[in-house]
């Protein structure tokens, strides 16, 4: 089995302040480079498929993954996917979704989240993949 490298995201926003941000310009880049690099993205499900040696890739491959299901995924990230047929998979903590949480981070505040309505459109769309985290992230 090749190496699989897996490219993990919490932020794409155009206010980088932490070290778990990325900017939109910074993160289409990534993605253009692996395109343009000939790496196939797999979702975490063929990860899982080549780990447990129910699937074989020839190719370079790579998986990208956002965790906790930000907003600024899908408001910056979730196009740049599109524009490169770019497969990903976001973990959601399904309680923070609709709501804010008791969880502040470093942040002072809790950072946008996403509602059902735009897990629902990602899902549709065929290229990302949602999977629901427990209730709450301890």
């Amino acid at each position: 089995m090749n190496p699989v490298p897996v490219f993990m995201y919490h932020h794409v926003s155009p206010h980088k302040g932490d070290m778990v941000t990325v900017t939109p310009d910074v993160f289409e880049a990534q993605m253009r480079f692996l395109k343009e690099a000939g790496y196939r993205t797999l979702s975490v499900d063929e990860l899982v498929e080549i780990a447990d040696g129910n699937l074989e890739i020839k190719e370079k491959a790579v998986v990208v993954t956002f965790d906790d299901g930000y907003l600024d995924n899908y408001v910056y990230a979730f196009p740049v996917l599109k524009k490169y047929n770019i497969k990903a998979t976001i973990f959601v903590v399904t309680d923070w979704v609709e709501k804010s949480s008791e969880f502040v981070g470093a942040y002072g505040h809790m950072p946008p989240l996403h509602n059902h309505g735009e897990c629902k459109r990602l899902i549709n769309e065929g290229k990302l993949s949602v999977s629901l985290l427990a209730k709450r992230v301890a």
